[in-house]
């Protein structure tokens, strides 16, 4: 680890490729540090999320108004903009770190499903040996961009949200007012591929059209509209690269009226014509 005024710490960035920016998940950076006595950072804001586990000693997370202190095994996350500071409370044994910085689209709902909040941003007792190995092959993987690597990426991801989230009795009690955001999000990931709109989703979880479209992006962090066009190309650079269908016969397979809709909302997603996208892949 390289020696700095407060710390010694290790770090690592990552640079999403376009397949995580699609899937609507992404690492930024990790790392870890051993505090030195006058350890001490912010207050501060931070433009993405970071999850940051207490592998030793004992640390003093503040944020509006409030303080956590966390210990051995403990977690606290970082919201965007949120202003924080930390530092630790005793110097044996010293306090010890290891942290993901995160964004994307979907960052917000699984850090939910984690159990944190803006108001309750501290789990205690949650990061073992196997989170950490988990995160350690994760770091691994930082910037080796092929298409294996992406794959691997993403699966870490998801297997270390899976691994901190709480049992289905721990839930927190404010999940069951968002049940209309799980049934959007299943309807929208099973009927993508039809010509369903946002106003069909709103009318059957009973929600108001125009609240509905505020409230989904507020939870998730892109509009209904967004999420639905992420599906599609999700699925269409999979049909490019995997099969053989015709570019009319994939549009019309995604829910696009014609092939030159689907071409030009392909060329914005990704910057390349599908046919483009299909001879280079």
């Amino acid at each position: 680890m390289q020696e700095f005024p407060h710390e010694w710490r290790e770090s690592w960035n990552h640079t999403p490729d376009p397949y995580e920016k699609l899937e609507g998940l992404w690492p930024l950076r990790a790392g870890h540090n051993r505090a030195k006595p006058d350890y001490h950072i912010g207050p501060r804001f931070i433009e993405c999320f970071s999850f940051h586990f207490v592998t030793a000693g004992q640390v003093l997370f503040e944020t509006d108004g409030a303080n956590f202190t966390l210990s051995r095994g403990d977690l606290f996350c970082i919201f965007p903009f949120q202003v924080v500071s930390y530092r630790t409370t005793a110097t044996e044994p010293a306090l010890q770190m290891c942290w993901l910085a995160f964004h994307g689209p979907l960052a917000q709902t699984l850090v939910r499903m984690v159990g944190l909040t803006p108001q309750a941003p501290c789990r205690h007792s949650i990061f073992t040996e196997e989170e950490a190995q988990i995160l350690q092959q994760l770091i691994s993987l930082f910037n080796q961009h092929t298409e294996r690597a992406s794959v691997r990426r993403l699966g870490l991801m998801h297997l270390l949200f899976s691994s901190l989230m709480p049992a289905s009795s721990s839930v927190p009690e404010h999940k069951p007012q968002h049940s209309w955001l799980a049934r959007s999000l299943e309807l929208l990931n099973t009927h993508y591929t039809e010509s369903i709109n946002v106003a069909e989703i709103a009318d059957l979880v009973g929600i108001q059209r125009s609240h509905f479209s505020t409230s989904f992006t507020a939870q998730v962090g892109i509009t209904p509209q967004a999420y639905l066009h992420t599906l599609r190309m999700k699925k269409a650079v999979q049909l490019l690269t995997e099969t053989d269908f015709s570019i009319t016969e994939i549009a019309l397979s995604l829910g696009y009226t014609n092939s030159s809709t689907f071409s030009r909302a392909f060329q914005r997603s990704l910057g390349v014509s599908p046919s483009s996208y299909r001879r280079s892949h």
